[in-house]
């Protein structure tokens, strides 16, 4: 199912929407040097560049099993980065908490405004 190009190999974006599957959001990079950071661990070296790397169904069997040894390994990344680790339902969730506010805001700030719009003048 996530081997789309049929090569007996996963690539780290193809890890990252297995990961999905297991409610593990995390955005590509970051799975990419997760599945670096497995490769040394196993005595092994990785590519050059991260984003390089791909594993055969063993060592991604290998790194479910020892998954969480790596999962709370952050990084500093860029905040589309930081949110690509939540789930799609909490990116809503956390953009509708901060946006609510500033609209009931920009609400009140319109209704204190408009009353002199709706003046009638004496005839």
């Amino acid at each position: 199912k996530h081997d789309r190009d049929c090569s007996d190999s996963l690539s780290a974006s193809q890890v990252r929407s297995a990961f999905a599957s297991f409610n593990v959001y995390k955005s590509t990079p970051q799975i990419a040097g997760i599945m670096c950071m497995f490769l040394r661990d196993q005595g092994d070296t990785g590519p050059a560049e991260e984003m390089a790397v791909a594993f055969n169904f063993e060592r991604f069997a290998l790194l479910i099993l020892n998954f969480e040894a790596y999962h709370f390994v952050q990084r500093k990344a860029s905040l589309y980065q930081y949110s690509l680790t939540f789930p799609p339902s909490g990116r809503i969730d956390i953009f509708a908490r901060w946006t609510y506010p500033l609209l009931v805001l920009a609400q009140l700030v319109f209704f204190l405004c408009a009353p002199p719009l709706y003046r009638m003048e004496d005839g």
